[in-house]
């Protein structure tokens, strides 16, 4: 079960402001209830507020690109959703 919850802090990080301030400002309490690993809460505490953000500014701009392919497909099929 540990994978997915790294998986989901990961995920946490990266979208969730205030879940990366909380896991800096304290650690411990925040990965409290993750059922992760000593190696896992290890790894995470040592991830800086910079690499948080640059995780998070990553994720933002691929969202971005795939939602703006999305927008441009569904237009390029026209208004039946690519129904015929």
């Amino acid at each position: 079960m540990s994978t997915q919850a790294l998986e989901w802090v990961v995920g946490k990080i990266a979208l969730d402001a205030s879940f990366r301030e909380a896991l800096l400002a304290a650690p411990e309490s925040t990965l409290a209830g993750y059922e992760l690993l000593e190696s896992e809460k290890t790894w995470l505490k040592t991830i800086d507020l910079e690499t948080m953000e640059a995780l998070a500014h990553t994720l933002a701009l691929c969202l971005s690109k795939l939602c703006t392919q999305s927008r441009r497909s569904i237009s390029k099929s026209g208004s039946n959703g690519g129904m015929k």
